[in-house]
């Protein structure tokens, strides 16, 4: 599976952050996804997040189920891609309605 997101990193983190609601993931797991992107370890992770290295590999068999992947590649991969694909939607969405003529320059029903 490819990455289709640009390479800078600190966008990454933050398209996960700000597209979250877009995943089929909770707030937490997505704060794990972004911590894995990161490049932090289990153990960090729950340092960070103060909960165990057993939460944090809990949470992470849930995702990977969720996500139907097998490995913390394949889980930020799979992330970034679904946070590429709502990005081109959201662009997609913004072109369409600036394509729309303006309801100010629409001729009004009186003067007709």
């Amino acid at each position: 599976m490819s990455c289709t997101h640009p390479d800078n990193s600190v966008s990454l983190l933050t398209s996960i952050s700000r597209w979250s609601a877009e995943l089929p993931l909770s707030p937490r797991e997505c704060e794990i996804c972004r911590l894995v992107a990161s490049g932090l370890t289990n153990k960090e992770i729950g340092a960070v997040l103060e909960i165990s290295e057993w939460t944090v590999a809990t949470h992470l068999r849930r995702i990977f189920s969720k996500l139907e992947v097998h490995s913390k590649v394949a889980m930020v991969a799979h992330v970034l891609d679904l946070v590429a694909a709502a990005e081109r939607q959201r662009a997609l969405s913004r072109e369409r309605r600036a394509q729309l003529p303006s309801l100010h320059r629409l001729p009004h029903a009186d003067a007709v």
